[in-house]
């Protein structure tokens, strides 16, 4: 089983079959328009997108509001450049099977030992103290990078770095 054999709802409530990004490198990531990482990480991966598209890069965008539940509107009225998917739930009883999938086969391993991963460790214990233990995505733009065969290759947690990032896309590009 990989991500091809799942499907989601567009902002339009249409299908989507993840299986029509087949042998394409894949960013999914949950995004949030009023959380304040936002304009400078929907900003990077529009860079990203717009760089590397035609060499096979896709993102899709899945609209969160779970840890900035105020933003609705602004997720509707938003311009965007890739693939947006309808407003979901990455956690909980009603989270969509693709991120059930998703956190079973990349778990939570960590924040990393920047400064914004201190803040991140702290907003996430105060959320659920037992955070470090379950799979559950932590904050808005925690993304999981696809590979070509549709296997998860990794899971970058919202403070990562776009510089590895671009690496990693770069790398997954390359190889056929």
């Amino acid at each position: 089983m990989n991500i091809y054999d799942f499907a989601v709802l567009d902002h339009q409530n249409q299908e989507v079959l993840l299986k029509d990004f087949q042998n394409k490198v894949i960013l999914i990531v949950n995004t949030a328009e009023n959380d304040p990482l936002f304009p400078e990480r929907y900003e990077k991966l529009t860079e990203l997108y717009q760089k590397y598209h035609q060499q096979g890069l896709e993102i899709i965008d899945i609209p969160c509001q779970e840890f900035t539940p105020d933003d609705v509107e602004n997720i509707r009225t938003a311009q965007h450049v890739f693939p947006k998917m309808q407003i979901s739930a990455v956690n909980g009883n009603y989270e969509l099977p693709l991120y059930t999938f998703l956190k079973t086969n990349r778990g939570f391993a960590g924040f990393g030992n920047d400064e914004l991963a201190h803040k991140m460790e702290v907003l996430a214990a105060h959320n659920d103290p037992d955070y470090k233990a379950t799979p559950d995505i932590k904050w808005n733009f925690t993304t999981f990078i696809i590979d070509r065969q549709g296997d998860i290759f990794a899971r970058f947690e919202p403070n990562y770095s776009f510089s590895d990032l671009e690496n990693i896309v770069k790398m997954l590009l390359a190889s056929n």
